[in-house]
């Protein structure tokens, strides 16, 4: 679990409750992504939904419903890795806040990863 209590955001100066780190690293055509998130055991926020996607395919997150916390992984094959490939992220909560982001696997580079964290 992550544990980093009282975190202030600093864009809203109020308490942040839900924490995540998201790893996706790629192996020539294999790509790999873990995640470990959780939100603070003292506050009423759940997990609602994580989706994550790879190539604008959807990875099996199995994290929904009112989690507490989420911690897992999956794999995915690239169908060209020689091109730029797109990684999304969203997380919603029962609280209004949404967390999202993207970024790129970069196709020229055999080996490349992209991380997300909050």
């Amino acid at each position: 679990m992550i544990a980093l209590l009282n975190y202030v955001d600093d864009f809203t100066g109020g308490f942040v409750s839900l924490h995540y780190i998201i790893k996706v690293d790629k192996d020539h055509a294999q790509v790999r992504a873990t995640w470990d998130m959780s939100t603070d055991m003292s506050d009423t926020e759940l997990i609602s939904n994580f989706a994550l996607t790879v190539e604008g395919k959807a990875l099996n997150t199995r994290c929904s419903g009112g989690n507490k916390a989420c911690k897992g992984a999956d794999y995915a094959t690239l169908s060209d890795p020689s091109v730029d490939c797109p990684v999304t992220f969203v997380i919603t909560t029962n609280k209004p806040d949404v967390r999202n982001g993207s970024d790129v696997l970069r196709g020229p580079k055999t080996h490349d990863d992209v991380n997300f964290s909050g």
